[in-house]
């Protein structure tokens, strides 16, 4: 009975989802913040593959979908509750503006997480690699909001945020 229940627990730490065989968020960050940005964007790049293989995904599919995402976010103005919110003044509270965009990073939610990540890597702010590397090894499927890719899979959302969140990170690895 333990052998099976060990095969099983083996199993399941060797699923695609499960566990990263080449370390995990944890050993990304410490090389990017050590200045080693290749070796943790080596270590991005083959979590991001293991996501998107293990969804039975092809990357021409997944880039393709992450092309549209951006050329919707580039044409689709703010909705008006969110507009709304953005015209509080920054200055109400120092470091809100950074608080807020970490929030949209980390939400889950494909509208704000996507729009955040297209800020990060147009402003090259590298002070929030820590916040791209969390999506790339994120284990919880990126939601749907509103029209924005709802009718594509939970699989095909959540691998091309993946996408974009490695993106970024090449462009902030590539600024000197």
């Amino acid at each position: 009975m333990r052998v099976a229940l060990a095969a099983l627990l083996g199993a399941c730490w060797l699923f695609a989802g499960c566990v990263s065989a080449g370390g995990g968020v944890g050993d990304a960050l410490s090389a990017w913040r050590s200045g080693r940005t290749g070796a943790a964007l080596e270590r991005a790049s083959a979590e991001y593959a293991r996501f998107r293989d293990g969804n039975g995904l092809t990357e021409a599919a997944v880039r393709a979908a992450a092309a549209d995402l951006r050329k919707t976010l580039s044409e689709t103005p703010l909705p008006p509750a969110v507009a709304a919110s953005a015209d509080r003044s920054p200055h109400a509270r120092p470091g809100v503006l950074a608080q807020e965009l970490r929030a949209d990073l980390l939400s889950g939610e494909v509208t704000a997480t996507a729009r955040a990540i297209g800020v990060v890597a147009g402003l090259e702010l590298r002070a929030r690699a820590p916040e791209l590397l969390a999506i790339v090894y994120r284990r919880d499927p990126i939601r749907a909001a509103g029209r924005l890719m709802a009718g594509a899979s939970v699989a095909l959302r959540s691998v091309t945020v993946k996408r974009l969140a490695l993106d970024a990170l090449e462009r902030l690895q590539r600024r000197p």
